[in-house]
């Protein structure tokens, strides 16, 4: 059983979060300003970045290649290639999996070429659960 987790993030920028959603036709899923206090933690605890996050999940690493597409599809790729040449960019792929002996992902050379154009930088984790 397999989990994947897609989120397409862009970090250290220093506009304002409302300018990135706009720019990019879609709202951040999650979105923090460099120096705010992180929630649930000592109030004098604050991010030392700022990131702007979209995710999206997919049941099976198979389908891998085009849940790539489809969140890249749903934004302003100009405007993401126009962010990547000043901040960075980069697509996670967060992996829980229970019960697999092979774990893989393979990644087309559309993606590949995709990610490369639009300056996106690769990051996958893979965690394995335990059954306990």
């Amino acid at each position: 059983m397999e989990n994947v987790t897609l989120a397409l993030k862009i970090h250290d920028f220093e506009c304002s979060i409302e300018a990135i959603n706009k720019k990019l036709g879609i709202d951040a899923t999650e979105s923090w300003l460099k120096g705010e206090i992180i929630p649930n933690r000592d109030g004098s605890i604050t991010r030392k970045n700022s990131s702007w996050i979209i995710k999206s999940s997919i049941e099976n690493s198979e389908f891998i290649n085009q849940g790539i597409d489809d969140l890249l599809m749903s934004i302003n790729e100009n405007e993401l290639l126009a962010f990547s040449h000043k901040y960075l960019c980069e697509l996670s792929i967060v992996m829980k999996c229970r019960n697999e002996n092979n774990i893989g992902l393979n990644f087309n050379k559309e993606v590949i070429k995709k990610l490369s154009s639009l300056g996106i930088e690769l990051d996958v984790d893979i965690y394995m659960l335990s059954n306990v």
